[in-house]
């Protein structure tokens, strides 16, 4: 006769199913048939709130704060755990190469991100979004801002041209020819601004901020390249004045600078209007019916749906890529 493989009420007496150990994880302890070990979600949470040992509250918070399963702590004395025994684990843990779980952190919010994230929000809530994304070939603008800087440098001007400084200069020519681009919804009316004030985006530690280059449209080239080198200084050292922050008419935001391929910006409000700067790629494009290695950028226009319709919107994009791939027209 065949033994009975039901286990009998005295087996199940003498079972004993441990949570953990030091030297046995309860993951990695077989259950009764010696291959199965209980699941993780019943495991942690039965070794995490209990212990066989007593534990001190700073001890106990310490744990919790690690991450550390407080049933894989041996007290010293044997008898209690305590914040020293929690301590020796966390040391240990780091020799053996098991990662840490860093505690959390609460960062205060400083006012200036307050603002910020008020101001955002508003924004995102308020405005109805759209975006257009056209692509420029940047060989031409490189090439001619290459050879304004050499002939700065034998005129020993102190100054250096980068890629943005051209952006913004096509960006108000193009404002000019686009006054729809260069408004505000003010409710019962759109408010078409007679100036044109770009404002650019300053990353700081604190937040973000944007100072206005006043009547950009009206300005020499490299009039206007040192009153943008001033401002972002000025941003940076935290001494702007709000006159110098506040009622401009369009925003240029670059993350170029961060291998940033293209991205979508929240419009500055009440603006109608943020151009997003990618990053120079290499790419092959078509030139004169040839397939070439050269220079892209991508931009991105978010408009406000209300203000500037999506054909106005295509066609002022058409007119700063028209600037930025022939930009001895910008100086014309």
């Amino acid at each position: 006769m065949e033994p009975s493989l039901k286990p009998t009420k005295k087996l199940f007496d003498k079972v004993e199913v441990e949570i953990s150990d030091v030297n046995h994880p309860i993951i990695d302890r077989p259950s009764l048939n010696g291959n199965i070990s209980l699941p993780p979600y019943i495991s942690l949470a039965k070794s995490i709130y209990r212990s066989k040992f007593p534990i001190s509250p700073f001890a106990k918070k310490l744990a919790e704060n690690y991450g550390i399963d407080i049933n894989l702590i041996q007290p010293e004395d044997g008898k209690r755990i305590t914040a020293k025994d929690i301590e020796n684990f966390i040391k240990n843990r780091r020799i053996t190469g098991t990662k840490e779980i860093k505690p959390d952190k609460n960062i205060p919010v400083s006012g200036i991100r307050k603002i910020i994230a008020e101001r955002l929000y508003q924004s995102k809530k308020n405005i109805p979004h759209y975006y257009l994304t056209i692509e420029f070939d940047a060989g031409p603008v490189l090439e001619l801002r290459e050879k304004m800087n050499q002939d700065l440098i034998g005129l020993q001007e102190d100054i250096k041209l980068s890629l943005n400084d051209f952006i913004i200069r096509a960006c108000a020519k193009s404002l000019t020819k686009h006054p729809v681009v260069n408004s505000s919804w003010q409710g019962n009316t759109i408010v078409q601004y007679g100036r044109i004030d770009i404002g650019i985006a300053v990353a700081l530690e604190s937040g973000l901020i944007t100072p206005y280059i006043r009547n950009a449209d009206q300005l020499e080239f490299l009039e206007m390249v040192n009153q943008i080198r001033k401002l972002v200084k000025r941003a940076r050292e935290r001494k702007l004045k709000p006159e110098e922050y506040t009622n401009g008419t369009f925003t240029v935001s670059n993350l170029g600078m961060y291998g940033i391929k293209e991205f979508s910006a929240i419009i500055n409000e009440p603006e109608a209007a943020i151009m997003a700067v990618g990053t120079i790629e290499e790419k092959p494009i078509v030139k004169n019916g040839e397939i070439t290695i050269g220079k892209t950028v991508s931009v991105t226009l978010s408009c406000d749906h209300r203000v500037i319709d999506g054909a106005e919107g295509a066609s002022f994009l058409q007119t700063f890529k028209k600037y930025m791939e022939n930009p001895y027209l910008m100086f014309m």
